[in-house]
């Protein structure tokens, strides 16, 4: 029956809609009195519930509707400019393979270059950058360390003996090579301030002793063709034969002015 209907009010079959179609069932099962009765009516007033709800929805939702109308005002130009983009995107895909399989081959770990060794090596620089200025400041801590007064002379000596290590473990290093100088000017005037020492009119034997034992701690690498021990005795020896003769020589007037004493009587 509603398929009559359907072929009666629309022979051409232009309405698809299922609502009309459910509708135009609804018809048929009604009774022909009903239909001029109580139809108009309910059509009505499915009418005026269905503007309510309308109004309602427009009145609650008409910002986001008008909002969401404004930004999608732009997807007729949005969506060509999108879609050359990928297209453009999708030209570009095999160039960038291409760059990064270069980069791979040249620049991986199997690869020897130029650039790949410089920059390992500025790497290697910079993550030594701080032992490189902790090595480059001791000769200037030594020098300080000798001329403070009193001086640390087992500190000094301690830093001689580390930076000497560094020579034995860098012997082919021009940094460590010039530390290595600098640190023996340094020690060798050291060495000569000890010696002085020795030579001190009021030296005390346990500052004697002390003097001699870090004199023997630098010694080797002073004197290398003679043995510490032999050595520094007699070096001991020497100083205080020197102190004596300027304390003799100093007592020269007065022994002249004893023997013309001497001679008056």
């Amino acid at each position: 029956m509603a398929e009559s209907l359907h072929e009666l009010l629309d022979p051409q079959r232009t309405v698809t809609d299922g609502a009309a179609l459910k509708y135009l069932a609804h018809l048929a099962d009604v009774p022909a009195n009903a239909l001029a009765a109580s139809e108009p009516q309910q059509l009505t007033h499915t009418s005026h519930s269905v503007l309510l709800q309308i109004q309602a929805l427009s009145k609650r939702s008409h910002k986001p509707l008008v909002a969401s109308a404004a930004s999608h005002s732009t997807l007729r130009q949005s969506l060509p400019a999108l879609a050359q983009s990928a297209a453009d995107l999708g030209q570009s895909v095999p160039r960038l393979d291409g760059q990064a399989e270069y980069f791979a081959t040249t620049f991986g770990k199997a690869a020897e270059s130029d650039t790949l060794a410089r920059r390992k090596r500025a790497l290697r620089m910079l993550q030594n950058s701080e032992r490189l200025v902790d090595a480059m400041e001791l000769p200037p801590l030594l020098n300080s360390a000798i001329r403070t007064t009193p001086v640390n002379y087992s500190s000094t000596l301690d830093l001689y003996t580390h930076i000497r290590r560094l020579a034995s473990l860098y012997p082919s290093s021009p940094l460590v090579l010039s530390i290595m100088s600098e640190a023996d000017i340094a020690i060798r005037q050291m060495a000569v301030d000890l010696i002085s020492s020795l030579k001190a009119p009021s030296l005390k034997l346990a500052a004697a002793l002390r003097t001699v034992g870090w004199l023997k701690r630098i010694a080797p690498d002073l004197i290398s063709d003679a043995s510490p021990n032999d050595a520094l005795p007699a070096l001991y020896l020497v100083c205080r034969v020197a102190t004596l003769l300027n304390q003799l020589e100093a007592l020269d007037p007065l022994r002249e002015l004893a023997e013309e004493e001497r001679s008056r009587r």
